[in-house]
């Protein structure tokens, strides 16, 4: 939700154009648990804000009525700033307190709930290891941690923990065949 970024949501329909026009069959992007929920109050109430969920829902009609498969990403090596202090590095960060773990969760069944009958293709986590490798070991990303194996650690078995639970949440909240092949 940082002001500068591509912009996306505001160009789908020509991002959906282009890949009609260029006959593609899939398209990959993100829900952002940030954008759909900016406070850990929102989240708690579940009541995410009304303008992302129109937008959200906007790109999968637009992806669906195109006959292009929508694939969600619900992490993609970020966490909203209520799991996260960067100007506290020394401290747990996001995945290193469990509460993320059971928070990411509910995220995913909400997701997989909300949208399942648009999606049947969900990524839980985009490359895992990138968090532990570089916010913990090379410090190349928050927290900036150098040669924490500990802590690179603790966040590769909390993300594979939030992983697994994921999975099964959006296998029992997504029960709706959403592309007709027979599989929800």
């Amino acid at each position: 939700p940082d002001v500068g970024g591509p912009d996306a949501l505001n160009h789908i329909a020509a991002d959906v154009a282009d890949l009609v026009a260029t006959h593609q069959t899939a398209y990959r992007f993100g829900i952002e648990w940030a954008r759909l929920y900016p406070t850990l109050a929102d989240f708690t109430a579940d009541t995410p804000d009304p303008a992302a969920v129109t937008a959200y829902s906007n790109v999968l009609s637009a992806l669906v009525a195109a006959h292009i498969t929508p694939i969600v990403t619900l992490n993609h090596n970020t966490l909203p700033g209520y799991l996260d202090d960067v100007t506290q590095p020394t401290q747990p960060q996001g995945w290193e307190n469990a509460q993320t773990t059971t928070l990411f969760v509910q995220f995913c069944s909400r997701m997989a709930a909300r949208w399942g009958g648009q999606v049947d293709y969900w990524i839980t986590e985009n490359e895992p290891m990138v968090l532990a490798v570089g916010g913990y070991l090379q410090g190349s990303i928050p927290p900036g941690v150098v040669f924490d194996i500990d802590r690179a650690i603790t966040v590769v078995k909390a993300e594979t923990l939030a992983h697994t639970q994921a999975y099964d949440a959006i296998h029992a909240a997504d029960t709706i065949d959403a592309d007709g092949d027979g599989k929800a």
